[in-house]
């Protein structure tokens, strides 16, 4: 009964919704229906035949028979995948903070693009299309929503990011087109990939997929290879109801009285007689809250994966196992919708591609950053950009295609959208590969575990040249560690220990304003890029001026103030290098602690390539590396093993050489190897 609060917000959230509407157009795909059901009926084969004594411990643990397994559920799965990485917003934020700061301020603290970005696309792309619909005119003001001190529910992290890229053969010492992707996700074991080598008569493919969801997500076959990395577009809208009267039945809609439909829902609670709900649902989605109390009553949720899709997305991968060539890759991305995910491409016979994929709304100018006004279907989306206009670019001049979840595009795109959230990695890849030549599959191996520190890069040395000691031995040792850091995230380093506590004493004190009014409501923080440039560029600005003090504060007065502050920290670390204070858990899924692997000492930085997390147990969570040659060479790791049996010798067997930068060989196997090989493999089955 404890979860009950849980569940009835994720089904008013629309999962439920979404997921039906998935499976009624997979439903109108006879062929691919049939193999899902196929790939269901496997699952309760399996189910069935196990005795209770045989049932996974965590079924034990909760005394609780598995139920069987629906092709629904594998749309609850696909729901929970794009609740993870494409259901981000901050409308509520922004406009709290634009009532609280004003639109000349907001405007100048909130900038769209980052000047420094390197975009996904590079700016060499050229648009030739006309976009469908032109004039995009700017909305009027946002809906005034009064002062809001929470979110509606729980945000994804903003790390659950990833980095890909495929490198043209007149880049690689082999001469053959090399493709990588490290997928960074919220770590867990039993892990969340699945390594598999699936092979029929018609298909021959390598990878990993995720368990319960058909095909392989991340891979590649003898002619090509492709890797996933979150695109980050804010694809969730919040509108105002405008009821017409108390009884919230009816509600404005382009001065029409519109009905609600209503979604009932049962709840089983174990030791309970069942709950029920009733869901209003609007033209926009479901009214999420309706407690009189809440801060968020009468706003209606607009997700994209409420929508029925145009197209069954369990062809994607089908069809990506199939591919051959850039034609083969392209036509099986058009069934693609959520989440938006960059899709990097790699072929034998030497094409580099991505593709920004996905559904995307065509919104006007600055909808979608702000609570909007429900009554009027202006304010709705103009439609969804055709894939044909989707960002993409196929073997570009530099000779490499990458992302790192940074924004999509130059300014140059013509359709105006809201995403892209970090700053660092994709500048760092970029900039890595510009410069190589001549490379090797031992040069990828290290590009992905790369620790290198660019906003340390930035911003240290201007800290420094602000800083002012007393004399004292103490404080020159901590400058001494710091002026003599190589940015490098190690583990056995303690530079970045000081760095971090000192970026972050600093940040706290520039924007105080904002960190009080955040004990009244939710606002939006400024970004990092911006509050260096800000800092480099404008250090008298009225925002380093501290609201606490009579004085007024300029640039220099915050670093000095930000570095007391570390030194009044040094005494309280008890950690002495990176590692120790950054420790990694890769927790069970259910949080059970003998079967969690826990205190991990590893390198990295969620802003470097390798964006291990220790606190939030994010991180790389499958390396794999391609090389696209006559028999395909690849290496491959996750933080894991193949076993959800905690006892077992393959249950967390990666974990070790996964957090020291090793790999695997990933051994593909072409039709004639199998026969010798099937049944070396079940003579290992038999003995596991």
């Amino acid at each position: 009964d404890r979860m009950i609060n849980y569940d009835k917000l994720q089904r008013r959230k629309g999962m439920v919704l979404g997921a039906k509407k998935n499976v009624e157009i997979w439903q109108q795909d006879p062929d691919a229906i049939h193999l899902l059901q196929k790939f269901v009926d496997g699952i309760n084969t399996y189910i069935e035949e196990l005795a209770p004594k045989k049932y996974p411990i965590e079924f034990k643990l909760l005394d609780y028979d598995p139920e069987p397994y629906t092709i629904l559920k594998v749309a609850f799965y696909l729901k929970s995948m794009e609740q993870t990485l494409n259901s981000r917003d901050e409308d509520l934020e922004s406009s709290n903070t634009l009532q609280w700061l004003g639109k000349k301020t907001y405007a100048e603290i909130y900038p769209i693009y980052n000047p420094d970005e390197s975009p996904i696309i590079p700016e060499e792309m050229v648009y030739d299309f006309e976009p469908i619909i032109n004039g995009l005119d700017s909305l009027a003001n946002p809906e005034t929503i009064g002062m809001i001190p929470h979110v509606p529910f729980t945000k994804p992290y903003l790390g659950v990011g990833s980095n890909n890229w495929a490198i043209h053969p007149s880049k690689t010492f082999s001469g053959h087109t090399i493709v990588c992707n490290d997928p960074h996700l919220k770590l867990s074991l039993p892990s969340i990939w699945y390594e598999v080598h699936l092979q029929t008569p018609q298909v021959n493919v390598y990878g990993v997929t995720l368990p319960g969801f058909p095909g392989v997500i991340i891979g590649f076959n003898n002619h090509v290879a492709w890797g996933m990395t979150n695109v980050g577009q804010d694809v969730a809208d919040w509108y105002r109801v405008k009821w017409t009267d108390e009884s919230k039945e009816t509600y404005w809609l382009d001065n029409q009285k519109k009905s609600v439909t209503y979604q009932y829902e049962s709840f089983k609670i174990r030791g309970s007689s069942d709950q029920f709900d009733t869901i209003k649902l609007t033209h926009w989605g479901p009214v999420v809250h309706e407690n009189e109390a809440h801060p968020f009553i009468d706003l209606a949720y607009k997700w994209l994966p409420h929508n029925t899709p145009e197209n069954n997305q369990i062809r994607t991968f089908l069809n990506l196992a199939n591919a051959k060539d850039y034609a083969g890759y392209t036509e099986a991305l058009k069934t693609f919708a959520s989440p938006a995910q960059n899709v990097v491409f790699g072929s034998r016979e030497g094409d580099v591609a991505i593709r920004v994929t996905g559904k995307f709304p065509i919104r006007k100018n600055g909808q979608g950053e702000f609570v909007l006004d429900g009554s009027s279907t202006t304010n709705d989306w103009q439609g969804f950009i055709p894939f044909e206009h989707t960002p993409n670019i196929k073997n570009p001049t530099r000779g490499f295609v990458s992302s790192a979840n940074q924004r999509s595009t130059s300014a140059s795109y013509p359709y105006p959208y809201l995403g892209g959230f970090s700053d660092y990695r994709g500048r760092m890849i970029n900039r890595i590969l510009e410069k190589s030549d001549q490379i090797t599959l031992e040069a990828m191996k290290s590009l992905q575990n790369n620790v290198y520190g660019l906003k340390a890069e930035e911003v240290l040395p201007f800290f420094l040249d602000h800083i002012i000691t007393t004399g004292s031995g103490e404080q020159q040792s901590v400058l001494d560690v710091l002026k003599n850091w190589d940015y490098l995230y190690q583990a056995d380093q303690l530079a970045p220990v000081y760095f971090e506590i000192l970026y972050s004493e600093f940040y706290k004190l520039v924007w105080d304003e904002m960190y009080s009014e955040k004990e009244n409501q939710v606002i939006k923080f400024p970004e990092s890029w911006f509050t260096i440039k800000l800092a480099k560029e404008n250090g008298d600005h009225s925002f380093f001026d501290l609201d606490s003090t009579e004085q007024v504060e300029n640039v220099t007065d915050i670093i000095q103030l930000a570095f007391n502050k570390l030194m009044e920290e040094v005494h309280s670390i008890e950690a002495m290098n990176w590692g120790e204070h950054m420790k990694l858990n890769i927790n069970h899924l259910a949080n059970i602690a003998p079967f969690s692997e826990t205190g991990l000492s590893v390198s990295g930085h969620r802003e470097a390539i390798n964006a291990t997390n220790g606190p939030r147990s994010h991180g790389p969570s499958w390396r794999m590396i391609v090389e696209l040659n006559e028999d395909v060479e690849a290496f491959g790791i996750f933080p894991g093993g193949q076993s959800g049996n905690p006892s077992s010798a393959y249950y967390k067997n990666n974990i070790s050489d996964w957090a020291s930068g090793k790999y695997r060989s990933l051994k593909f196997l072409n039709q004639e190897a199998w026969s010798e090989s099937d049944k070396l493999f079940q003579i290992e089955i038999d003995n596991e």
